[in-house]
């Protein structure tokens, strides 16, 4: 799969994924600040972590060489969708980007759901179904 096909579907799956949590508990995922507009940090959150997702694989398989199954690559994913995720909410980070989270739980909570979305698109582009003849 092209990466730039990998990286928009992971940027639509993550954006969706953060709008519907941000409408449900709004209290306990902020976007914005003062200085920085919803829309805006909601689509620099959403991008960092399509970014950082959709460079897992490239990295660590093409360039460091390791064999790994789908449940292993989605276990990596995990954690790399829940370290950016907390980096960018609770660290100095978030003042730039202009996001935050409740407390540490909520970047765990997050990181699930994003694989998860994540874990849906990549599984139908990595196992596309088998047609008759």
């Amino acid at each position: 799969m092209m990466f730039t096909r990998k990286f928009i579907t992971t940027f639509v799956a993550t954006l969706a994924v953060f709008f519907i949590v941000n409408q449900i508990f709004p209290n306990m995922l902020v976007f914005g600040m003062i200085s920085i507009p919803y829309i805006q940090a909601l689509l620099t959150a959403s991008f960092g972590v399509a970014l950082a997702a959709s460079s897992v694989k490239p990295i660590f398989h093409d360039d460091l060489g390791f064999e790994l199954n789908d449940q292993q690559w989605m276990g990596i994913y995990l954690l790399v969708n829940m370290g950016v995720i907390y980096l960018m909410a609770r660290t100095p980070i978030s003042n730039s980007v202009g996001v935050g989270v409740i407390g540490f739980w909520m970047s765990l909570l997050l990181g699930f759901l994003v694989t998860g979305a994540q874990y849906l698109i990549f599984r139908d582009a990595l196992h596309p179904k088998k047609t008759r003849r």
